[in-house]
């Protein structure tokens, strides 16, 4: 009796397992290509929203540091009226101090009693040459007022007014910075600080609209301080304020003179930009 052919059988059925088995690539990308797409998109999405987050994030952080600047600013201005407030409170105690002493002594002044004039004998000529060299010594001895003293108190004040007038400014307070600063000028016509205030006035009428002063500010700085640190930054502002009047001829002017006396500097550049964009304009 022959026995069954069971090796081929089993070969057979295992290939067929195998065949069975074996993954499909097509079906396989077909199925995942959705799924992969999508954890793409998913991934743009996050990152967007990441972008967004770290936008906002930024946009809060300089909101913060806007914030902290003028907070900074305020606090300067609130310490020099503190100190401004306790001097003024200083001299009020000094004059009522002095006032009380001066009652005090117009008190305990008594009437001197009366007496018979007795006229005194007629010096001789030694004794009222030693009274003239007593007299001589003592006027000597008498002090004098040291003008440096006075000039310095006279610098402080200006620097006091000055400080008040741009930290103003610098706070928004463009009307009360601009009495300050023509206070200035009015108190310290040749002081050290007169062509800083000149721009800063100009400054202070430009952030409000008013461009005729600020015209007049900027002139004054530029046709009497060549030599201020000032005197670049003013000319580029003296233009601006001419194109805002629509005085282009006036503004081209200011342009090309800084151009022409500082042709290497960094204001020269600006103002070379700006010519162009007006002559462009023009054309």
């Amino acid at each position: 009796m022959k026995q069954p052919l069971v090796f081929p059988v089993a070969a057979f059925l295992l290939c067929l397992s195998v065949s069975a088995c074996a993954p499909k690539k097509d079906l396989t990308w077909s199925q995942d290509k959705g799924l992969i797409l999508q954890s793409l998109d998913d991934i743009n999405q996050s990152e967007k929203l990441t972008k967004s987050n770290m936008d906002l994030l930024n946009q809060r952080m300089t909101h913060l540091e806007q914030m902290l600047a003028k907070q900074e600013v305020a606090l300067g201005s609130l310490k020099y009226a503190v100190r401004k407030q306790h001097i003024k409170q200083k001299k009020l105690a000094l004059e009522q101090e002095q006032q009380h002493n001066t009652a005090t002594q117009q008190q305990e002044i008594k009437p001197l009693p009366k007496v018979v004039a007795v006229q005194p004998p007629k010096p001789t000529i030694p004794v009222v040459v030693a009274r003239s060299k007593k007299l001589e010594k003592s006027i000597q001895k008498v002090p004098v007022v040291d003008s440096r003293d006075a000039n310095l108190s006279k610098k402080s004040k200006e620097k006091d007014l000055y400080t008040a007038a741009y930290l103003s400014l610098k706070s928004g307070r463009y009307d009360e910075a601009i009495a300050s600063f023509q206070d200035l000028l009015q108190q310290f016509p040749k002081g050290e600080l007169v062509d800083q205030a000149y721009y800063w006035l100009g400054e202070s009428f430009l952030s409000k609209g008013d461009f005729v002063h600020a015209i007049e500010s900027f002139s004054s700085l530029v046709g009497g301080y060549p030599k201020s640190g000032k005197y670049q930054p003013a000319l580029l502002r003296l233009a601006m304020a001419y194109q805002e009047t629509h005085h282009m001829a006036d503004a081209k002017a200011v342009l090309q003179r800084l151009i022409q006396e500082y042709p290497d500097s960094r204001a020269s550049e600006k103002a070379r930009t700006r010519l162009a964009a007006m002559q462009g304009k023009d054309a």
